[in-house]
This record gives structure tokens, C-alpha cells and sequence, in this order.
């Protein structure tokens, strides 16, 4: 039997008919889930309308970009760390600091203006 992908639509409309007073098992034969699917939906989206269910998904996107960032970041920084320093009198740029990429006098800046 071939597995359907419900749309979270499609899920808390089950949910709702639910919720309205259906049996279940009236609603796994209309709908063609299990029960257990039914119970698991009801885990996760209990009690959540569209909006809600549509918000929670934007926020699981964002968090997933979000960790890749950070991993990427992390990925980066330990790279940076594998760097062997300059030799000679070859001098390297220094670390970021308050004023790394400070370069312009604007006023409000905290950074004093360097004289090249």
C-alpha cells in the first residue's frame, strides 16, 4: 500500500473532526489512517489552527538555517585555528577585535581613526 503525505491542512482537518465529536474509528475509516496516526497528529498539532501550524513551521525552518549557520561558523573558526602563524616579517591581520573592521572616522563610532 502506497504511503500518502498528508498537508498539515489535511491533517487538522482530521484533527477537527475529531475534536467536533467524531469517533475515531469512523474517522480512520473516512479519512484511511490508523489510529495511531491519529493519535500521533493529535501530539503534535493538538489544539493548533492553521495559523498556529503554519508559524511553527516557519520557526522550524528558521531554527534549521539558523544551525547550519552555526555549524558552518563552527566549521570556520576551528579552521582558523589550524592556521600556523606568519613566519619571517610577514605580518598577519590581527584577530577581530572592537576596531577590526572600523576604518572610517563616521561620528559615533567607537573606533578611533587610524592615520595611514
Amino acid at each position: 500500500m502506497k504511503h500518502k503525505q498528508y498537508s498539515e491542512n489535511e491533517i487538522l482537518d482530521v484533527l477537527a473532526q475529531v475534536e467536533a465529536g467524531t469517533a475515531v474509528s469512523d474517522v480512520t475509516r473516512l479519512s484511511g489512517v490508523s489510529k495511531a496516526t491519529i493519535h500521533r497528529w493529535q501530539a503534535r498539532y493538538g489544539g493548533m489552527t492553521k495559523d498556529d501550524a503554519k508559524r511553527v513551521r516557519q520557526l522550524e525552518e528558521e531554527n534549521r538555517r539558523l544551525k547550519k549557520l552555526v555549524a558552518d561558523l563552527a566549521l570556520d573558526n576551528s579552521i582558523l585555528k589550524e592556521v600556523p602563524p606568519a613566519e619571517s616579517g610577514e605580518s598577519r591581520p590581527a584577530a577581530a577585535g572592537p576596531d577590526a573592521h572600523q576604518t572610517t572616522g563616521h561620528p559615533g563610532s567607537a573606533a578611533p581613526v587610524r592615520d595611514q
